[in-house]
C-alpha cells in the first residue's frame, strides 16, 4: 500500500518509536499546511500511535482529526516565530521535530498481525483451490479415458 498513514504506521511498528521529523519524511507535502498531517492525526485519534508528551493548551484527548493535524503541523514548523492562517503569530521555543516522539500501540501490532493472518488465509485458500482443480482435471481425464475404452453397445 502506498497510503501515507500505512507507511507511517509500518515505520512506527518496525522502530517502535519515531520522531515527528521522521514521520514527516514519510509523507509528501502537497499543501504545506495542516492538511498534510491528517494521516498522522488519524492514526493518533484512532489510537494506533500515541505520544506521552503533551503541549500546554492542546487538547490531545480529542477525536477531531483537524485539531490534532493542526497542532502537529504547528509543532513541525520548528523553533522561531511563525504565522499560520487562522492562528495568531506564535513562537516555537524548541524543535518539536526532534523532541516529539510517536510510539507504537498494541492496536498497531494487532492490525499488522491481522493483515498477516488474512494474507496467510488467502494463500491457503488459493492453494487448496489449485489442488482441487488439478485433482478434478486428473480425475476427469482418467474417467473419460476409462469410459471411452469400456463402451457398452
Amino acid at each position: 500500500m502506498k497510503l501515507p498513514g500505512y507507511k507511517i504506521l509500518k515505520e512506527v511498528t518496525k522502530k517502535r518509536v519515531i520522531t515527528l521529523g521522521e514521520a514527516r519524511k514519510l509523507f509528501t507535502t502537497n499543501f504545506n499546511d495542516q492538511r498534510d498531517f491528517f494521516a498522522l492525526a488519524s492514526l493518533y485519534t484512532g489510537r494506533y500511535v500515541d505520544s506521552s508528551w503533551v503541549r500546554e493548551g492542546c487538547n490531545w484527548d480529542t477525536d477531531k482529526n483537524s485539531l490534532v493535524a493542526e497542532e502537529l503541523y504547528v509543532m513541525s514548523l520548528g523553533p522561531g516565530k511563525h504565522k499560520v492562517s487562522g492562528v495568531p503569530e506564535f513562537v516555537n521555543e524548541r524543535d518539536d521535530n526532534e523532541e516529539f516522539k510517536i510510539y507504537c500501540t498494541a492496536k498497531a501490532d494487532l492490525f499488522f498481525h491481522e493483515q498477516r493472518s488474512k494474507r496467510i488465509e488467502r494463500i491457503i485458500a488459493l492453494s487448496i483451490g489449485i489442488v482441487i482443480a488439478l485433482v478434478s482435471a486428473a480425475a476427469t481425464t482418467y474417467f473419460t479415458k476409462m469410459m471411452s475404452t469400456n463402451r457398452v453397445y
